[in-house]
């Protein structure tokens, strides 16, 4: 059974996201069970290396969206985007320096200030934009 488990509470009602956000909730679930089971750090690390470059690619969709439908805060959005990914990177550089609590600190922030706080508070803000409302 995955830790953090998808509900309609985080949908953005636009399809494409909502299995961006999809696939980034069962990446985290992988690097939750990785760290549980005491996997090598190098398959640990593979892990954060997809989150990165999914979300990397996630958050450039989602931007090109916000600005499609002139979304009025993306900058605000953006600059959102922008600190959540250099977070993820930093734990990564940290987590490949030997920081042996790493993984264990970035799976609290995952489900907080990114499931929880983002995916459910900070998008919804976009969804009017993004369907017409």
């Amino acid at each position: 059974m995955p830790l953090f488990e998808w509900n309609d509470s985080y949908s953005v009602q636009h399809d494409w996201i909502d299995r961006q956000h999809q696939q980034l909730f069962k990446i985290i679930n992988e690097l939750y069970h990785m760290v549980q089971m005491n996997q090598a750090a190098d398959a640990v690390g593979g892990v954060i290396d997809a989150l990165i470059e999914y979300t990397r690619t996630h958050f450039a969709v989602e931007e090109d969206l916000m600005r499609l439908h002139n979304y009025p805060d993306y900058e605000a959005h953006k600059a959102v985007h922008d600190a959540l990914l250099a977070r993820v990177v930093d734990y990564d550089r940290r987590y490949r320096d030997g920081e042996a609590t790493v993984a264990e600190e970035l799976l609290p922030f995952l489900m907080s200030d990114w499931l929880t706080n983002h995916i459910a508070v900070v998008d919804q803000k976009y969804v009017p934009c993004l369907v017409g409302e």
